[in-house]
């Protein structure tokens, strides 16, 4: 008796259909087209080649500070220079980062100015008071009352009921700290001459 080896094997006069694949292909990129979901080559990587903003991140997390801060203000000016960068994108968005890195080594003039210029160069406002509300608890949480109150004061116009509640949290701060100071103080008991 002849067996059939054709229900174990795969059958090779099966034909593959290319137009029966390609069509749905093309269908689902014509729908993310029209969505406006945009890929652009100059965003995509091979290899191990990395961007500026991915190396500025690894220096970051290992400490290296400086490095980091340098390769983001690269990459920032790459992406100003890039044709196929979209209009909504915002590279001064890295100033942030910038900023972030520069609080980390204790440098809040730099950390100042670089929030300044993202916010001169029109980065999402609620990104920035974030960032604005941590430089002024920074000051905080070294005591600097007065230049805490003095950045929030600054800014107060970009979120006035934020920046007011920040405020009046960090002058609530303020005065239980004198309060405390006040109550451990030794006491000196003068008593009067006999």
């Amino acid at each position: 008796a002849k067996t059939s080896y054709r229900k174990f094997y795969f059958d090779s006069r099966a034909s593959f259909d290319l137009r029966a694949v390609a069509f749905p292909v093309v269908l689902f990129m014509g729908a993310l087209c029209l969505s406006g979901c945009h890929f652009y080559f100059d965003t995509f990587t091979l290899g191990n080649t990395r961007s500026s903003a991915d190396k500025a991140e690894a220096q970051a997390a290992v400490g290296n500070y400086d490095k980091a801060i340098s390769l983001y203000r690269s990459h920032v000016e790459h992406r100003l220079a890039s044709p196929y960068r979209s209009k909504d994108e915002n590279p001064y968005f890295y100033y942030l980062l910038i900023s972030d890195l520069y609080l980390k080594k204790e440098d809040v003039k730099n950390a100042s100015e670089a929030l300044e210029r993202a916010l001169t160069e029109d980065v999402h406002r609620k990104l920035t008071t974030e960032r604005l509300r941590r430089l002024g608890s920074w000051h905080e949480q070294r005591g600097e009352f007065d230049e805490a109150f003095a950045v929030l004061q600054k800014h107060r116009s970009l979120d006035p009921m934020m920046f007011d509640l920040e405020i009046d949290r960090i002058h609530k701060e303020m005065i239980r700290q004198e309060e405390y100071k006040d109550r451990n103080r030794p006491k000196v008991v003068r008593f009067p001459p006999k």
